[in-house]
């Protein structure tokens, strides 16, 4: 299986201190060995297959850097932190400003940047364990863009003797390479004049909005070679894992720069075709106001259509909806008529052109100041990585998606799906592209 990675370009020179972080300290793993020597490990961009792009500023952004090496021969790690003062950052490339001893043995580890302190004190207890403990992280946390703050990590890095050279010039010129990652996942929504916005009314496009829903808070910091979150079998990603506070932005309009952004964190389970619930995915919440060109009104015990008075009007007040015969919306301007619509539907006495209208739910839909939502779920076609990982989504993914058709009524809020199966309401296309963010371009029809 490919994997596709994406990558920050940068340059660090490592050395192997104490757990104190003391730089001055030698590795533990030196006892009184005569050999030492120098270690740098660049942090450079991978062969990718798919297109690249570097993202914004703030994204890519090191201000600081934590190193966590192993000798082969014990599990203690050395921990190097370097701040914003012992960094060098030109163009893309970021490195230490010095080179540092190290003992020339073969090494393991890992490497973060941009930690919080509580992240390294968490980290610092753990030695070895990293790669196999969860960590309860809020998504402001691990992506802090005012603050210009991402946390990144590595993969599991080997690093052999032959890498570690016995002087500063040799390790500058001659760096490990390694690779960091966001453990954020990104999202944009956009809109053109191409888009259609389709049903029998009228949408304020000024205020289409989206925001990710269900962001998993249990995460791991190094990723699994599987992908495998803590909450990654089915039905195990429960509510206080769940983060549904993010506020809805304004998509974009006409703009491939794709300002406004949202950002959520990995979110893997085991895909099982037979089972698949809302409840276990992080989905793109997208909302656009919408008021029906119509109401269903009865007079004199015949139900008819009505012009809704208010349009033009700017504000979309609350509306009804009662779907019948598989999908078929009526649409009411209070909840009493809709009820009343609902209750003939469900006996059976309501006929439309020979055809006895049955109820599909079990109550009329409100919809909260006209809010239509469409809940789209990301790699729903299993194109990235592979068919077992369908609907997962994964640290440093750019979910950037292009709205080609909305069609009304949608739901009356986001998470009136819950407990249910993932449903395909529309045509859901994705344009699978990789970026230095791993972009995932996808078309929307819903």
């Amino acid at each position: 299986m490919k994997t596709l990675k994406s990558i920050f370009l940068l340059m660090a020179v490592l050395v192997i201190a104490s757990c104190s972080e003391n730089k001055n300290d030698v590795d533990p793993g030196l006892g009184n060995e005569p050999e030492e020597g120098y270690l740098m490990i660049q942090v450079n961009n991978s062969q990718m297959t798919r297109a690249t792009d570097a993202g914004i500023q703030a994204e890519r952004a090191i201000n600081s850097l934590h190193v966590y090496l192993f000798n082969h021969d014990n599990t203690t790690p050395t921990v190097m932190h370097f701040g914003p003062d012992e960094i060098t950052t030109t163009g893309n490339v970021t490195r230490l400003n010095n080179p540092i001893r190290t003992s020339i043995k073969d090494k393991w580890g890992y490497i973060g940047a941009n930690l919080t302190q509580e992240m390294i004190d968490e980290i610092n207890g753990l030695r070895n364990n990293l790669i196999s403990v969860a960590f309860t992280r809020a998504i402001d946390e691990i992506a802090d863009l005012p603050g210009s703050s991402f946390v990144m990590f590595t993969d599991e890095m080997l690093i052999t003797s032959a890498n570690i050279y016995p002087t500063e010039n040799e390790a500058n010129t001659t760096p490990v390479p390694a690779m960091l990652r966001r453990l954020a996942v990104k999202s944009t929504v956009y809109r053109t004049d191409q888009s259609v916005f389709d049903g029998p009314g009228q949408y304020d496009l000024g205020s289409v909005e989206f925001a990710w829903r269900r962001i998993n808070r249990r995460i791991y910091y190094i990723q699994h070679s599987t992908f495998e979150d803590p909450n990654y079998t089915a039905g195990s990603f429960v509510e206080i894992d769940r983060d549904n506070t993010q506020t809805y932005i304004t998509v974009n309009y006409n703009d491939p720069t794709l300002a406004n952004a949202q950002y959520a964190t990995e979110n893997t389970f085991l895909y099982n075709p037979a089972n698949i619930l809302t409840d276990d995915a992080t989905c793109i919440s997208i909302r656009v106001p919408f008021q029906p060109a119509n109401y269903t009104v009865n007079t004199g015990g015949t139900w008819q259509a009505q012009p809704n008075s208010n349009l033009p009007g700017p504000t979309a007040p609350n509306f009804w909806v009662v779907m019948v015969n598989g999908g078929v919306s009526y649409y009411f301007g209070d909840a009493t008529t809709a009820q009343q619509f609902w209750n003939e539907a469900q006996q059976g006495l309501i006929t439309v052109d020979g055809v006895v209208l049955r109820p599909d739910e079990s109550a009329p839909r409100e919809y909260i100041n006209g809010w239509c939502y469409y809940n789209v779920y990301p790699n729903h076609n299993g194109i990235v990585r592979d068919e077992i990982n369908r609907y997962n989504i994964m640290r440093n993914q750019y979910y950037r998606l292009a709205i080609r058709r909305l069609s009304a009524p949608g739901d009356p809020d986001w998470d009136f799906d819950t407990g249910q199966p993932i449903t395909e309401y529309g045509y859901i296309q994705f344009n699978l592209e990789v970026e230095d963010w791993e972009l995932i371009d996808e078309d929307i029809n819903m």
